[in-house]
């Protein structure tokens, strides 16, 4: 997966953010705008070795909430056959004029295409 956006309930603006990246010879951060909000600037894309995928843990606590904004968390890191370790964590608020619980998220790619056999599983945790 290379680096991708995030849409919820079909947005692509309204949030704000930092994301904090290791190269493992360089520390530095960004902080993205606009509609450009990435995931994750270092996951592993199709340019990297062949069958080695990245991993991205993106976490909203409280998404059913609808008397707040949603707090993201997202870690992902990248692997590949090459001198470059690479790792980014990114902490983001979802915050429309309308709060609303979230009923959809979409992760787009931004730039290269998804990876052949590249996937996504979403859970969550219900209290009984």
């Amino acid at each position: 997966m290379g680096p991708c956006k995030i849409n919820i309930n079909s947005s692509a603006s309204n949030f704000s953010g930092i994301i904090l990246y290791g190269t493992g010879s360089v520390a530095d951060s960004e902080t993205p705008s606009g509609a450009d909000i990435t995931v994750s600037t270092y996951t592993s894309n199709a340019n990297n070795t062949a069958s080695t995928f990245g991993n991205i843990e993106i976490y909203i606590p409280n998404y059913t909430s609808t008397s707040n904004a949603k707090s993201i968390s997202i870690d992902g890191v990248s692997e590949n056959n090459a001198t470059a370790a690479l790792a980014s964590l990114s902490a983001k608020l979802f915050n429309p004029g309308t709060q609303a619980a979230i009923t959809s998220i979409k992760l787009l790619p931004y730039g290269l295409n998804f990876a052949q056999y590249s996937t996504a599983t979403i859970y969550g945790i219900k209290n009984s």
